[in-house]
């Protein structure tokens, strides 16, 4: 429903908590959650749903497959903080290409879906750019490898 508004949003967030190093992969979380939050409770407030939340509760018709998500995406959000902190660009694109793999495989395994040859060839591809990627560390000037850990 918002999802134009949510994406511009989430980028000018991850613009300002990227400019903000020093602070704690905590702290950068709450700030996003609270966008999130915020975005997720209007569509609530505005519809005509809001009476069935404030009778029923906001966890109405959830099952363990919902919250098996919910938990699966604080958990890639903790890890995203992480990658955000102690990574560079490069590593950030790849870690998100792998979780999106990962989440697939993860998708065929519980939920029993179908992939496609497309995602298949993506799949490899997105594991050989990260091996390629491992085994030939960037150069910086100077001629020297340049080293990711701090």
């Amino acid at each position: 429903h918002l999802v134009l508004p949510r994406c511009t949003l989430k980028r000018y967030s991850n613009k300002k908590t990227t400019a903000q190093k020093q602070l704690s992969v905590y702290v950068r979380n709450m700030q996003l959650a609270f966008w999130s939050i915020l975005f997720g409770a209007v569509p609530i407030i505005m519809s005509d749903d809001l009476e069935k939340v404030q009778k029923d509760g906001l966890f109405q018709g959830y099952t363990w497959v919902v919250f098996t998500i919910i938990v699966f995406q604080a958990i890639t959000g903790l890890l995203v903080g992480f990658v955000m902190k102690y990574a560079d660009a490069v590593l950030k694109g790849f870690a998100t290409s792998v979780a999106v793999v990962l989440a697939t495989i993860l998708s065929i395994v519980i939920f029993h879906d179908n992939v496609n040859m497309l995602f298949l060839v993506g799949s490899a591809l997105v594991i050989l750019a990260v091996r390629t990627y491992t085994n030939n560390p960037p150069v910086v000037s100077g001629g020297e490898a340049k080293s990711d850990a701090k």
